[in-house]
């Protein structure tokens, strides 16, 4: 199943069930709503698929080999847990006004998370500010990054050509208005300008939330939290189960005004007498066996319309690399 390897999960070993619960739901709701998207308005690089493995993109994917690097001989222990979680959460999903949200999710906050709106320029409902004051407590929370005056300078002219520096380096830059989450709104650089989130990205900052001095011709950037800060908390949503929180809750906290929902995937099989037998995979995840061993002329029946067999691989929990067009069910 795909929300078993998805990359929010690196530190599953120290996560509480609870936690994980809140991310595999947040995680398959993603891939819903990018599904929908895909099915509106298809974007022609990914032939066909739903989403790919591109982190700048979409949301990244760890392969059962590629987990397996990464959790080394925590592997078994990491896929135990995870896949406990999951599978108590099978098929459930977010809606708002009945679709499927996009549940964004980020590592750290500043401490209040920030609304699409801000970030984005999206007014999106469910995705407003939240309280999460567990994120001060990361040893993560805050990091500084420095970089000499000519640095900063190539790095920010490799971002944007037209960007003008004159004068004394301390004047270069000069920060504009932040929201109530602290997140930098624009940066006057020169006579131009960028935004918050372009700074960051020019200078691979660690999030949007930043402020910056000058000194010794070095230029110091303190961020706090990490990630874009909009919706769900990877470290508070952690930190409120280990106090707790139950899955849905932490879900209902950071994304307002939604509600949880299962999917009602059914396999269609004949028999050998010619009958069609039908099983709730969302009620028996055991019986996933059976698509691996499916006939040809077999289908799957989602949210009452019948989708092409291509679409169930994902679902049998085979590896993406080996079906690298499939959709996800």
């Amino acid at each position: 199943m795909h929300t078993k390897h998805v990359d929010g999960v690196q530190d599953a070993v120290s996560f509480n069930k609870e936690a994980l619960k809140a991310q595999a739901v947040a995680a398959f709701t993603y891939a819903l709503k990018q599904q929908k998207n895909e099915e509106i308005s298809p974007t022609p690089e990914l032939y066909g698929a739903d989403f790919s493995n591109d982190s700048t993109k979409y949301q990244a994917y760890f392969s059962v080999s590629e987990a397996k690097v990464k959790f080394g001989t925590s592997y078994s222990e990491v896929n135990k847990k995870v896949t406990e979680a999951v599978n108590e959460v099978y098929g459930q999903y977010l809606v708002y006004d009945n679709e499927p949200i996009a549940a964004a999710y980020h590592s750290i906050s500043s401490g209040i998370t920030e609304s699409a709106k801000n970030v984005w320029g999206d007014d999106i409902s469910y995705l407003k500010e939240a309280k999460s004051e567990y994120d001060l407590q990361s040893p993560d929370y805050e990091y500084t990054v420095k970089f000499s005056a000519d640095e900063l300078k190539n790095k920010l002219l490799n971002y944007k050509n037209d960007l003008t520096f004159e004068g004394n380096p301390k004047d270069w830059i000069k920060l504009g208005e932040s929201t109530s989450s602290g997140t930098v709104k624009s940066v006057n650089i020169g006579t131009s300008s960028l935004s918050g989130a372009e700074f960051r990205s020019a200078l691979g900052l660690r999030s949007a939330c930043f402020t910056v001095t000058f000194s010794n011709n070095t230029f110091s950037i303190n961020t706090k939290g990490y990630g874009h800060g909009v919706g769900m908390s990877q470290y508070g949503a952690n930190e409120l189960a280990k106090n707790g929180s139950m899955y849905d809750d932490i879900l209902y906290h950071y994304y307002t005004g939604v509600k949880t929902v299962n999917i009602n995937i059914i396999i269609q099989k004949k028999t050998k007498k010619g009958e069609i037998k039908e099983v709730n995979v969302s009620e028996h995840l055991s019986e996933l066996k059976i698509i691996k061993d499916a006939a040809d002329e077999d289908f799957v029946v989602f949210s009452g319309e019948q989708v092409p067999r291509a679409k169930i691989y994902q679902v049998a929990g085979h590896d993406p690399v080996e079906y690298p067009a499939v959709c996800l069910v």
